[in-house]
């Protein structure tokens, strides 16, 4: 390895090249495994499909890049815990929390109204919104997990999480839109 790559001689750029290829091999695992997936089932399963293929390949690029390093996901807090249930619940509620106070904010403040949908709601149609949650998983793990830690120690908060919110943006989201 290069001395320029080394931790103890430039950590900055050591954990952003990191992060990068982590990005890098996460997203081709990520569309090399959803497109194969996504060929053999009907249409309407291709969230699902995406989230779950990408989850997997989250944590299996999460695995390769502690077994380079040796260590583990228990290293970087990524274990199933006593509280974990609790704190995904605590999540939700925080995020539902966080959202109303937004959609409250854009209705008094800009021309967003609701208005009653005209469109019947069928109660099993509830259940292709369940497909966030894989999809949720895929996002924490590639881009808060490892990549998000091994910056953070490095160069703090408010410019990990610059780095990843564009890392997240760029390749991830130009491809979906």
């Amino acid at each position: 390895m290069k001395p320029y790559l080394n931790d103890s001689n430039n950590p900055g750029v050591n954990a952003i090249v990191r992060s990068i290829f982590f990005w890098i091999v996460f997203i081709f695992l990520l569309y090399l495994s959803a497109s194969l997936v996504n060929s053999l089932l009907p249409p309407r399963w291709e969230r699902f499909s995406f989230g779950i293929c990408g989850s997997i390949s989250a944590f299996i690029t999460t695995w390769i890049f502690l077994k380079i390093e040796k260590r583990s996901f228990a290293d970087i807090g990524l274990v199933w815990q006593h509280a974990t249930i609790a704190r995904f619940f605590k999540g939700i509620l925080i995020g539902t929390a966080i959202f109303g106070f937004i959609i409250i904010v854009l209705l008094g403040f800009t021309e967003l109204r609701i208005e009653k949908n005209t469109v019947s709601f069928k109660p099993w149609a509830a259940f292709w919104y369940l497909a966030i949650i894989p999809l949720a998983l895929m996002e924490e793990v590639a881009f808060r997990s490892y990549p998000f830690l091994k910056l953070n120690k490095v160069f703090g908060l408010r410019i990990t999480q610059v780095i990843a919110a564009i890392a997240f943006a760029l390749p991830y989201h130009f491809r979906m839109g």
